[in-house]
């Protein structure tokens, strides 16, 4: 029988990078023959909270583009085992990792994230894989309990410096920076395997939007398009400012990103997925805690900071951000790293 690894993060939203970052979790650990529990650690109004917070614009031309592009997620949903913590024998797991996502941030809108976030398990092999504070920084906006709880970690492993420069603050603990999940996959060989989620292939060859844009770069973006005799399309949000909005479920977007002749993002795990398939990107920053959680793999994986934040102010690149010369050779050793660190942690070694 298989030995059982817990893992502790946000389950059931409808965020793409979120979902992403599971399922790249799920498959990573599978393939060092664990079987991967997602444990649900919280209730119906912190899950109703997370729902609000995915909802993005309530507006009446949003309903039929969220309705659809919600109810894709249930497909995705179904590839994931979970239980509920608390009703789960936690003695069958070899170890519980927290993470990853943003679930160090203090609050979610109003309400304080679970403490089951933050380490307050009783389980003693709990470790912590690419957690992140989503970009905050400030110890003072932490509970007492979410401090003692952060203290029962055995290894705590984060995925940007300022995370790693806050747990440092808050507990007086040193820990390690890893990369994201989504880029420890080979996403072009995943795909091959997803062939249940492949959207109906486009006829023309398009320019992919995904995240919010000012009116200024939905400008840049129509006139480059126009250059390049591409067409737009966008994943999310919807806006009237495009005339291809598309809602897609997670598997669906790898596909859209794979197929794209440019990407033009202002979310993290835009970034991040273009990576991974090693396709021509431009990301602006439309919200400086998100920058603040690329900043360090970017940094590590040579990308200069006035490089890959475009300004929107400036015309756009007409092949996207250039990637560094020795980008691949940088990819592959920051993975052996990552990768041997999440072998460690699963196994339940204290590394301390």
């Amino acid at each position: 029988m298989r030995k059982k690894i817990g893992i502790i993060t946000l389950v059931h939203v409808r965020n793409i990078g979120a979902v992403l970052q599971a399922y790249a979790s799920k498959i990573q650990l599978e393939s060092l023959g664990y079987e991967v529990i997602y444990l649900r650690s919280y209730g119906a109004k912190e899950a109703l909270a997370f729902f609000k917070g995915d909802m993005g614009s309530l507006r009446p031309h949003t309903w039929k583009f969220n309705i659809e592009r919600y109810g894709k997620f249930e497909k995705c949903f179904r590839m994931f085992k979970e239980k509920k913590l608390g009703r789960e024998d936690l003695r069958e797991y070899s170890s519980i990792l927290l993470g990853s996502d943003s679930i160090w941030m203090p609050k979610y809108g109003k309400r304080e994230m679970p403490a089951e976030f933050f380490g307050n398990v009783p389980f003693p092999n709990l470790y912590s894989y690419a957690a992140s504070s989503g970009g905050i920084g400030d110890p003072v906006l932490y509970s007492e309990k979410q401090r003692n709880a952060l203290k029962k970690i055995k290894k705590i492993t984060v995925r940007d410096d300022y995370t790693k420069k806050l747990i440092k603050e808050l507990i007086g603990r040193d820990s390690e920076v890893v990369l994201d999940p989504t880029l420890l996959m080979d996403w072009s060989t995943q795909v091959s395997r997803l062939t249940a989620f492949r959207p109906k292939e486009k006829s023309h060859p398009y320019l992919l939007v995904y995240g919010g844009m000012s009116e200024n770069m939905i400008h840049s973006i129509k006139k480059l398009a126009s250059k390049k005799h591409l067409q737009v399309i966008n994943l999310a949000p919807y806006s009237k400012a495009f005339e291809y909005n598309v809602a897609v479920s997670p598997m669906e977007f790898l596909f859209y990103i794979q197929n794209a002749e440019l990407v033009i993002t202002s979310m993290f795990h835009g970034v991040m997925i273009s990576m991974g398939f090693r396709k021509n990107f431009i990301y602006f920053s439309s919200d400086e805690n998100r920058s603040k959680k690329l900043s360090t793999a970017m940094h590590n994986l040579g990308f200069n900071r006035a490089d890959w934040i475009w300004d929107e102010k400036l015309e756009l690149p007409i092949d996207g951000i250039p990637y560094p010369i020795d980008f691949d050779n940088r990819l592959n050793v920051a993975r052996s790293h990552s990768l041997a660190i999440l072998k460690e942690i699963a196994a339940g070694n204290d590394a301390r």
